[in-house]
């Protein structure tokens, strides 16, 4: 995939009780200072919008200085609705096409929406997001996905600017309503994308790293 140029010169490349318990067969990631910071997969994350953690994406910006942009999922029910919605929401370029090519170089583009060490993607009433189409679905799964893992790695350095800045943590968070996070849980499953680029985000403490794959502090 051909990347835009940057102004730099360097060219980028292709509120209820909450659960207490991990759905069944989705690995499971606690809400925490670390996890901002964690530029590893999984990097798309599903929660339900009664956890506590719902009303501290609203303060982390002030408080950690992490990136965090809204989305609303009523808004995001055609591929066309997603391009507009994202477009709006992180100021992305007026020249973007709108497909999803495009968008996975925009998301990836640290010199303009993405200028801190850490972003979240917040996408609430996620449940509607394309909903009656899984094909467009999984085709936004994996920008985001891809997108994450580019930004997470180090641009590479010029050779007169000594070490490049590191990557950034960036993370796509799809809220529902406890009623409804099952069944997105489900349809993401269902879409194939691997099991180890998503997982239920919770407020409560995951115990074991084995529960989730990578290690993180309970």
């Amino acid at each position: 995939m051909t990347r835009i140029a940057q102004p730099t010169e360097r060219n980028l490349p292709d509120v209820a009780e909450a659960p207490r318990q991990p759905l069944p067969q989705t690995q499971a990631m606690s809400w925490n200072a670390a996890f901002l910071d964690q530029r590893q997969p999984p990097s798309v994350l599903v929660a339900a919008t009664e956890e506590p953690l719902a009303q501290d994406l609203y303060r982390v910006e002030g408080d950690h200085g992490t990136l965090v942009r809204w989305c609303d999922g009523s808004r995001m029910r055609t591929a066309g609705d997603v391009f507009t919605e994202m477009a709006e929401v992180l100021d992305l370029p007026p020249t973007m096409t709108y497909d999803w090519d495009a968008l996975e170089e925009c998301l990836g583009d640290r010199y303009t929406w993405l200028r801190r060490p850490s972003a979240i993607l917040v996408v609430k009433h996620a449940e509607s997001v394309l909903s009656d189409d899984d094909q467009e679905f999984r085709a936004l799964l994996d920008v985001l996905t891809r997108a994450a893992a580019w930004v997470a790695e180090p641009p590479d350095s010029r050779p007169d600017s000594g070490t490049g800045p590191a990557g950034v943590a960036l993370h796509c968070v799809l809220l529902a309503a406890t009623t409804d996070v099952d069944g997105l849980r489900s349809r993401i499953e269902r879409t194939g994308l691997p099991g180890a680029a998503f997982a239920r985000l919770t407020s409560q403490p995951v115990r074991s790293s084995s529960e989730i794959g990578v290690a993180v502090p309970a």
